[in-house]
Order: C-alpha cells, then sequence, then structure tokens
C-alpha cells in the first residue's frame, strides 16, 4: 500500500513540476521518521530543497545565458 501511495505522490509532484521534491523525498522522509518530525516540519523541509535547486538551476541558466568566454 506504502509503495501504490509514494508512486502517487511521485506522479502528482511531477505533474506540479516539482522535480527536486521527487528526488530528495526518499531521503527526507527517513529522515523525518529517525529524527520525529512533524508533518509542517517534513513540508518544510521538502519545499525548501525544491526552493534551493529552483535557485541553483536558474542561476546556472542565467550564466549559460551571459555566455561568458572561456577561461584560459
Amino acid at each position: 500500500m506504502m509503495e501504490l501511495q509514494h508512486q502517487r505522490l511521485m506522479a502528482l509532484a511531477g505533474q506540479l513540476q516539482l522535480e527536486s521534491l521527487i528526488s530528495a523525498a526518499p531521503a527526507l522522509s527517513q529522515q523525518a521518521v529517525d529524527q520525529e518530525w512533524s508533518y509542517m516540519d517534513f513540508l518544510e523541509h521538502l519545499l525548501h530543497e525544491e526552493k534551493l535547486a529552483r535557485h541553483q538551476r536558474k542561476q546556472a541558466m542565467y550564466t549559460r545565458m551571459a555566455a561568458f568566454p572561456a577561461v584560459k
């Protein structure tokens, strides 16, 4: 039953374009169990990971778009 629920949650995350959430969820869910996080703590950590990943992707995209010359 848990596997089916996991698949549904990952499908929903994909539809909402929360790609980093998909990759971060397994490790964070284990950490939440180990450290006895509340549901809100778990959600906060997931969303924080998504925010960080989006920021990193945005920085990488802007760097590519800037077309800086190659370092010699």
